[in-house]
């Protein structure tokens, strides 16, 4: 696999990605000069464009950045039409974070219900490590070591490429605990069947697919998605969900919030610190219902 690239400040991946949000973003519009926009011909765009709600507050949001920045650069003379557009309305942050992360029993049922021993030990890795799905493909066999899980580097499913880790606080070692051992080993005896059935000899990294190279990314994207909805009823779960996962089974397990964000590699931790406090808060309710259902004495 090739190697991603550092253009200044930016990653190559960031650009790209970038790039196909102004892309999507300007075919939403359709071929309209900037002068022109009004509010209500951005809003006739975007109704129209069948994205949800959160589809079409972060296109506003690229909308409003993008001229914002021209602005300030005099290429364009106001940016009255962004001062106009309110965002649409949203599912309530509590209702946002319960769609972010899965609960024990939930993780419990999808492994169990996945059919494929592979994509079921990635996830059950994913969610017992806390690493990026791209951390966990651009893993080599030498980066997992008795005690930690070294992360120096990912695989860009944008670029198609492995490079830098996505932040400088992202290059970290993982501690490895009793369960994720467990895993670990489970992994590297699967790896060694599937070599000795397919006759593919050593390879250097920590999980293959069934070619012996690298994991495909897409492909477990698209089988988790799929058991997602198969095993748990459940729409949009994807290779993220598993780490807000770690998150939230650490806060539930009393875990301080600054070592879950150390453990993730995180710099702006904001996903990670709402998960936290929404599992916390609801511990401390659970408690004070537990307490409130005690008795001490008995009443005549």
């Amino acid at each position: 696999m090739k190697q991603d690239v550092v253009h200044g400040d930016l990653r190559e991946q960031t650009m790209i990605r970038n790039m196909y949000s102004m892309k999507t973003l300007l075919k939403t519009l359709d071929d309209v000069y900037v002068d022109q926009l009004t509010a209500g011909y951005v809003l006739q765009r975007l109704d129209e464009s069948g994205r949800n709600n959160t589809g079409k507050n972060e296109l506003l949001r690229r909308l409003k950045a993008f001229l914002r920045w021209a602005y300030k650069r005099d290429l364009i003379e106001t940016r009255d039409v962004i001062d106009k557009i309110d965002k649409y309305p949203e599912p309530s942050e509590r209702e946002k974070i319960k769609d972010k992360y899965l609960e024990a029993a939930e993780v419990e049922k999808l492994i169990t219900g996945m059919t494929c021993k592979r994509w079921a030990l990635l996830t059950e890795f994913l969610v017992l490590s806390g690493l990026r799905i791209g951390e966990a493909i651009a893993l080599d066999a030498s980066d997992v070591d008795a005690r930690n899980i070294h992360v120096t580097k990912t695989f860009s499913p944008v670029t198609h490429s492995i490079g830098p880790t996505k932040t400088d606080g992202s290059t970290r070692d993982v501690h490895i605990q009793p369960e994720l051992e467990r895993c670990i080993k489970e992994i590297k005896i699967e790896m060694l069947k599937e070599r000795m059935i397919c006759g593919y000899g050593s390879t250097p990294y920590f999980m293959t697919g069934p070619d012996g190279e690298r994991l495909s990314y897409y492909a477990y994207k698209y089988y988790l998605k799929k058991s997602g909805k198969d095993i748990l009823g459940r729409e949009g779960v994807t290779p993220h969900i598993t780490r807000h996962t770690h998150t939230s089974l650490l806060a539930a397990a009393g875990v301080p919030f600054d070592t879950i964000s150390h453990r993730l590699g995180h710099s702006s931790p904001q996903i990670t610190r709402q998960i936290y406090m929404h599992i916390t808060k609801t511990l401390k309710i659970n408690d004070a219902k537990s307490v409130d259902n005690v008795s001490i004495f008995k009443v005549c």
